[in-house]
């Protein structure tokens, strides 16, 4: 289980689920009724397609995460987060694939 994500670096043979915090979006409420997606993109670029994500409860704390299979590079990790009336849209870290 790979935990949090800034900076993360993950063998190209891995599929694992990768979980990313978002606690400072929901203010304390529950988010699991409201839909989560992740993009994985490589150079500057913002996403132009998404994936669903799911929702864990880890210690509490409620956790996005995302199954990942990626060939090997460096991709930028995004969340894309619905919560009525907003549309949160985060960069939240980097994996690089070896």
């Amino acid at each position: 289980m790979a935990n949090g994500v800034p900076g993360m670096t993950l063998s190209s043979q891995t599929k694992e689920y990768v979980y990313v915090d978002v606690e400072d979006v929901l203010e304390g409420n529950d988010p699991t009724a409201s839909p989560i997606s992740f993009a994985f993109v490589q150079g500057d670029t913002e996403p132009d397609s998404w994936a669903s994500g799911s929702w864990v409860t880890v210690n509490g704390a409620y956790k996005a995460r995302s199954l990942i299979d990626l060939a090997k590079g460096t991709y930028k990790v995004w969340v894309k987060l619905d919560v009525s009336p907003e549309s949160v849209v985060r960069m939240v870290g980097t994996i690089r694939i070896t």
